[in-house]
């Protein structure tokens, strides 16, 4: 969540928490705010892994000051850029596919025939198994700070990490980890 005043300048809000009796509200503390329009912009992460995102504006005061539709495309237009972690995301999934297609095709061979020990094979499962785990393990650290939109310091936030931990993306790529565990120990 962050806050925007009158000026596009943000206002520092307190700790972002979903409340207790229902998991869909998040709840956060806020500063006084001088009287004027101010725009909320949020971001999360849906159970399936997909960036969610949006803004409203709300007025301090008694009485509307009509910059509200103003203040909030002029905060959508100046924070709505891609993230930062997008170009490394794409990256990390391309390198996680290509290792799972040579590990699947590399399966199919043995299965067919003896070839797991030639040496060759061998170090291709074993180099496909590593690329697979890294890129998972990137994959699963940066999903936070990249739905989030926020950029390499988020990476060691450990709300960010446990929100995706929440999600079937999250869920996913942890049980892709501990196959790869489990099948290079095989």
């Amino acid at each position: 969540i962050r806050l925007f005043d009158r000026n596009n300048i943000e206002v520092v809000i307190g700790y972002v928490r979903t409340d207790p009796n229902d998991k869909s509200i998040l709840l956060a503390d806020v500063p006084q705010l001088d009287a004027g329009p101010y725009v909320v912009v949020w971001n999360t992460t849906s159970t399936d892994g997909h960036a969610l995102n949006g803004a409203f504006t709300f007025e301090v005061g008694n009485q509307t000051s009509g910059e509200s539709a103003e203040l909030l495309e002029t905060v959508i237009t100046t924070i709505n850029a891609a993230s930062p972690l997008e170009p490394f995301m794409n990256v990390l999934r391309y390198f996680s596919f290509l290792s799972l297609v040579v590990i699947i095709g590399l399966v199919v061979l043995v299965a067919a025939g003896d070839l797991l020990r030639e040496t060759r094979m061998l170090a291709m499962l074993s180099v496909s198994l590593g690329i697979l785990f890294i890129s998972t393990l990137g994959l699963l650290l940066l999903q936070g700070p990249y739905a989030s939109r926020k950029s390499w310091g988020a990476i060691g936030d450990f709300d960010l990490l446990s929100a995706v931990l929440e999600t079937r993306v999250g869920l996913a790529l942890v049980l892709r980890l501990i196959a790869v565990i489990v099948g290079t120990l095989l």
